[in-house]
């Protein structure tokens, strides 16, 4: 977060990692549904498929350069 004052920008705060969540509202509603994300993080059903967290949100340019070793990712 910056904070204009005259010429002057401020740097007044920032997050990383996880902190950013209460700021994307799509995380709330991945948690809604019943397997929520599937990170590895979530108590899925046995053989349920998971991964690391966030490894599943791309750019809007990034969609299918990269891939997962999970099966129902194979279509990335």
């Amino acid at each position: 977060m910056f904070l204009r004052r005259g010429d002057r920008a401020l740097h007044t705060w920032s997050t990383f990692a996880r902190g950013e969540e209460p700021f994307m509202q799509v995380f709330g509603l991945l948690d809604l549904t019943p397997y929520g994300r599937q990170e590895t993080w979530e108590n899925s059903p046995a053989g349920w498929p998971q991964d690391r967290p966030y490894e599943w949100m791309r750019l809007h340019n990034d969609y299918g350069a990269a891939t997962s070793g999970c099966a129902h990712h194979a279509d990335r």
